[in-house]
């Protein structure tokens, strides 16, 4: 699938490895309908959907080409020409935590308008869109190989460095 130029690849994997990973969330939330469980499972996906067209949108606005964007069971990937600037390079790889706070701000916004609801397939998705995004954003943040917290680590690493030579 291309959009926008861009093509889209889903691995395998997707559908497998997410369908194991909502299980749980979709327990927790406490259902165990199936309804509950697909809620739970669309909105996982769209986060891991929206983490990387944030970094796509982000690229787009540095000026950056987008070559494609890569959804699989374990996580996605976004996947452009390399930035030139650091100030680019750390606003690309917080571009998919910018998505995830947005999601977040804007159903916590919903929350406070509406108020709670009694159907236990809404619980579920906001629960997901909540907390379980909050969760992917810090595990985004842990600085482990090839995530986004690991790129922003070494960015402000090489920007501290400059800054050092500078007043030097």
């Amino acid at each position: 699938m291309v959009i926008r130029g861009v093509p889209i690849y889903v691995n395998w994997s997707l559908p497998f490895l997410g369908a194991a990973i909502a299980y749980l969330p979709a327990k927790h939330a406490g259902g165990s309908g199936v309804a509950n469980y697909l809620a739970v499972l669309l909105c996982l996906v769209t986060l891991l959907v929206l983490h990387e067209v944030g970094h796509a949108v982000v690229a787009r606005i540095c000026s950056l080409k987008v070559h494609a964007i890569v959804l699989s069971g374990y996580g996605g990937c976004c996947i452009s020409d390399v930035p030139r600037r650091l100030s680019h390079a750390a606003f690309l790889a917080a571009g998919g935590l910018l998505a995830q706070l947005l999601v977040l701000v804007i159903t916590i916004g919903f929350l406070l308008v509406d108020g709670s609801s009694q159907s236990i397939v809404v619980n579920s998705a906001v629960f997901a869109l909540i907390g379980v995004n909050i969760v992917y954003m810090l595990v985004n943040l842990a600085p482990f190989q090839g995530s986004d917290g690991a790129r922003l680590l070494v960015i402000a690493k090489q920007a501290l460095s400059e800054l050092r030579k500078r007043r030097s």
